[in-house]
């Protein structure tokens, strides 16, 4: 009995209060680590049978920019036979929740047309100066902000105080980036608490102010919608406070002036991003902040060959690795206590490579550690040096709890960046990985889909003949989804999803460790993805 399923799909939107209840096309682009994008094309003129005019007439004069849009997907089952699926997945769906950005209009022989730009609403992160939620990103911060920060806690004390003022927004200002933390939720225990922190508070000079600044609402109502997956991150045989404390350095010694002149989005991606190798997945209604890692061996889907319609991949690499070697940080000591040298740790060469046996003809790639891995070093521990009191640890005598305490050894920093090694070395791992794997792209078209979201980790099923048994002219190979297109048009009565691809390898390659993980390098899970729609 052949199986066949039939829909119905009717799109609307809804900018600025305004319902729209036909849209002629929609597109949209969700890219991993991006803001998506999309646009809308309304219809113009008068109905045939009443004669009204099309809804944009009336509205245009009212449109503003930065007005609520929701695009909505109207889908009703016709028919169906013989087992099929989504056969229950029917429904008004919202596929676009965002903002409108303008909108253009154009007219032809063929025609006549009116478009509206839409942005996601992740673009609240990307609006204004990460430290403020009225101030420009591009203004001199000599002139906007006073010379330090006051009251910038992370957690704790919440928004009205608690902290001591400082030069940048300092974390933990009021206590600890501790172990727990990191190994709990990278992003939700530290990166989130702390832009949070930032955004509910508004430092700008209040001369230049206006009226009242308060803080960030939108761009706190954006946090609010992102989440983290899989974000506990690995230590293995590390000390896991040290490597809190090189989080919590690491932030700290962040330029305030980076701050002042960019965006949370930009700050976000641009440098945290990078630096513990996450990234932004978008979605629909929420956003999901995940370990990135190339060539995960697991996958969360699989598009068979009856799904797509075209395929298409490069994969070319000019340069053949043999390993990837981590440097050591180059460290500059200096002071009265040099000749001590029982407690110094001058590291040069490699601190780990991935493999241990290379390639004869490959070459050598070598990367710095992250700045968060570099000094293993509690600096407070190694006051007593200046002091001469060499044999205990200071009483901290700002911290009345501290003072008494049982007194402990100052870590041997030596021993602790030794310690480091197998975190290091799974870092030089993802890097030979993703050299190996850089060069291969490719895209996939097929039906209308929203079950699977960038950063997913695909099986894709090769075409083959379909009349010879034991074929093996399409082979099977896997890959990672880094954006994901769609359109919906009702003149062409087409619609479709594009996948751009990444990272792609074939099956042997797949359980080949210079081709693929079986999980990110600095956290515990990998993430193989999830659907855009769930």
């Amino acid at each position: 009995m052949a199986r066949w399923i039939s829909f119905r799909f009717d799109l609307s939107a809804e900018i600025g209060g305004v319902t729209f209840p036909h849209v002629v096309q929609y597109t949209a682009s969700f890219g991993l680590g991006g803001i998506p994008q999309a646009s809308l094309l309304l219809p113009v003129g008068r109905e045939c049978q009443s004669l009204k005019p099309a809804a944009i007439h009336a509205a245009y004069a009212g449109m503003r920019v930065q007005q609520p849009a929701k695009v909505y997907l109207d889908i009703t089952l016709l028919g169906s036979s013989g087992d099929v699926p989504n056969r229950l997945w029917t429904g008004r769906k919202l596929i676009f929740d965002g903002y409108a950005t303008g909108v253009s209009w154009s007219r032809s022989s063929g025609g006549a047309q009116a478009t509206v730009g839409l942005l996601h609403w992740l673009s609240d992160l990307h609006y204004s100066s990460a430290l403020s939620g009225t101030s420009h990103p591009g203004n001199p911060a000599d002139f906007t902000f006073g010379s330090c920060f006051k009251n910038l806690p992370l957690g704790g004390a919440g928004a009205d105080g608690g902290g001591s003022p400082n030069w940048v927004p300092c974390p933990a200002s009021d206590r600890a980036i501790s172990a727990a933390d990191i190994q709990g939720d990278l992003w939700e225990n530290v990166l989130k608490a702390w832009m949070i922190t930032l955004s509910k508070q508004d430092p700008i000079d209040e001369y230049l102010a206006y009226g009242e600044s308060g803080g960030n609402a939108a761009a706190l109502k954006a946090l609010n919608r992102m989440h983290g997956r899989n974000m506990g991150m690995v230590i293995n045989a590390a000390d896991a406070d040290a490597v809190a404390e090189g989080v919590r350095n690491a932030l700290a010694n962040e330029s305030w002036q980076s701050w002042v002149n960019t965006t949370l989005w930009g700050k976000l991606i641009g440098d945290w991003c990078p630096a513990y190798w996450f990234t932004v997945v978008p979605r629909v209604t929420d956003a999901l902040v995940v370990p990135i890692s190339g060539g995960v061996r697991k996958t969360y889907k699989a598009i068979y060959a009856s799904e797509y319609n075209s395929l298409e991949t490069t994969c070319a690499m000019k340069q053949v690795l043999g390993n990837v070697g981590i440097v050591h940080p180059i460290k500059f000591q200096c002071g009265g206590e040099l000749n001590a040298g029982e407690q110094q740790a001058d590291c040069s060469g490699l601190a780990a490579v991935w493999p241990a046996n290379p390639r004869n003809d490959g070459l050598k790639l070598l990367k710095d550690a992250p700045k968060w891995l570099s000094d293993p070093i509690f600096d407070r521990e190694y006051a007593k040096y200046s002091t001469g009191a060499a044999g205990e640890i200071l009483d901290n005598p700002f911290d009345p709890q501290d003072i008494g305490q049982q007194r402990v050894p100052a870590r041997d920093p030596a021993e602790t960046q030794k310690q480091f090694k197998p975190v290091l070395t799974d870092y030089a791992h993802q890097w030979y990985v993703n050299e190996s794997l850089k060069g291969r792209l490719g895209e996939l078209s097929g039906a209308l889909r929203f079950d699977i979201c960038p950063g997913s980790s695909v099986w894709i099923e090769g075409a083959k003949e379909r009349f010879i048994q034991d074929d093996n002219t399409g082979q099977p190979f896997y890959a990672t989804v880094f954006n994901v297109s769609y359109v919906i048009n009702a003149e062409m009565q087409r619609c479709g999803t594009t996948f751009s691809l990444a990272h792609i390898r074939n099956e042997a390659e797949n359980q080949d460790d210079r081709y693929s993980v079986t999980r990110p390098p600095l956290y515990e899970t990998a993430f193989v993805g999830e659907a855009l729609i769930p």
